[in-house]
Order: C-alpha cells, then sequence, then structure tokens
C-alpha cells in the first residue's frame, strides 16, 4: 500500500515538472513565430514604399523644351493665337506658355493647348521615344485673359527655371501688325518701347521729417512774434 502511494507521488511530481517546462518552451516558439512573422510584414510594407518611392522617381520626367516656336496668327477679337511647337518627342506642355506685353507685363495665357500634326498617328504612352518622328510640328493655341488685350502684345515664349524658348521679336511684331489693322480702336505698340513701370513713392526718410519739423516750428515762430501783445 505504502509503495503504491510512493509510486503516485513520484508520477505526480514527474508530471508537474515535465508541464511547466512544456508550457514555456511552447510560449518561447509562439513568442519568437509572431515575431518573426511582425518582422517580415514590417521588411514588406518597407518594401512596398522603397518600391513606390522609385516608381514615383522613375515616372517623373522634367518638362521637354521646344527648339523652336512659330508665330502664325493672332486675334485681337478673341484674344486666340496660333503657334507652331517644334522639336519635341512628346504634347508640349502649355502650362510652359509665357507672354509679355509693351506695358512691361509677364502673364499667362488663360487658355493654352497643343495637338498632334494633322495625319500624324503617336505611339502609345509609354513607348519608346525613338519611335515618335523627329522634328514634329504641334498646333497650339492661346488665349490671353480680356485685361491685356489692351497693351500690345511684345513677346511669345516656352519657360522652364533657366530655360526659355521664344518667337523671334520681329515675328512677333509683325503678326501683332497684322492683327492690328483688322481692328481699328487695337492698341498700338509704343514707339519707345516698353513703357516703364510706374515708380513707387519712396516712404520719408529721417532728414526729411527733421526738416519738416524745423520748417514747421520756424513758420510757428514767425506767427507768435508777428502776433499782436
Amino acid at each position: 500500500m505504502m509503495a503504491r502511494q510512493l509510486c503516485c507521488l513520484l508520477l505526480a511530481w514527474a508530471v508537474g515538472g515535465i508541464l511547466p517546462t512544456v508550457t514555456e518552451a511552447r510560449g518561447k516558439k509562439s513568442s519568437s513565430v509572431s515575431h518573426s512573422v511582425r518582422a517580415a510584414k514590417s521588411a514588406g510594407s518597407k518594401g512596398h514604399r522603397s518600391q513606390r518611392r522609385k516608381k514615383k522617381q522613375r515616372h517623373y520626367r522634367p518638362p521637354e523644351m521646344p527648339s523652336s516656336i512659330e508665330f502664325l496668327s493672332f486675334d485681337l477679337v478673341t484674344g486666340q493665337g496660333q503657334l507652331v511647337v517644334v522639336g519635341t518627342k512628346h504634347l508640349p506642355e502649355s502650362r510652359l506658355l509665357v507672354l509679355s506685353d509693351d506695358r512691361g507685363r509677364r502673364f499667362v495665357p488663360d487658355l493654352a493647348e497643343c495637338q498632334p500634326p494633322v495625319g500624324v498617328e503617336l505611339p502609345a504612352e509609354g513607348s519608346d521615344p525613338a519611335l515618335v518622328p523627329a522634328n514634329l510640328r504641334w498646333r497650339c493655341t492661346f488665349s490671353v485673359p480680356p485685361l491685356y488685350r489692351r497693351a500690345a502684345l511684345l513677346a511669345v515664349a516656352m519657360e522652364w527655371g533657366d530655360k526659355s524658348v521664344e518667337v523671334p521679336p520681329q515675328k512677333v511684331a509683325m503678326v501683332y501688325a497684322a492683327a492690328a489693322k483688322a481692328v481699328p480702336s487695337a492698341p498700338k505698340p509704343r514707339e519707345d518701347g516698353v513703357q516703364p513701370p510706374r515708380p513707387q513713392p519712396s516712404p520719408p526718410s529721417e532728414d526729411s521729417a527733421e526738416a519738416e519739423d524745423i520748417e514747421s516750428a520756424d513758420e510757428d515762430r514767425g506767427e507768435a512774434e508777428e502776433a499782436p501783445h
């Protein structure tokens, strides 16, 4: 009887010592597995973010500047002008257009768009630029805002940073003169060139303020001496 109870106690002690060890091992294994899963997810998300960043950097393309711009016509009534842009492999970006008048103002058109030449089929977007014919003559239109039609148009250009391609000034003057003939009330270009900007009144300096104070003090003193006692 005593032997049986001793065997039961030994068995219970052995089972009690093994179970915590097994539970602890399982806990460590599960924690290591979860840590590995979190690390893999974190690495995957970082990899996706870097890939998206690389794709954005790869897709960015600075505006392509043309080799020349031709000014074809201009309508002073509607304010619309016709251009031909030469030397780009992609559709010219009309946001690069900058206009100038004889009042010294630089402004952008309120509407501008470009179209491919008539009868030319362009390759699909993302295709090899070598497939695009060289020296395409893109047809572009622009519109001058009504406020800026009160002065003569002097310059038409496409600008990006320190890069600039403009229509020769003589060509702009010739096209504008032809348009002004059809409109008797059209503003004529200034004979003395571009009108300089109006000078802004300069703030009074300390010297001028002191001089005004002295003059006012002298006037007050003179009035006091002339007053009857």
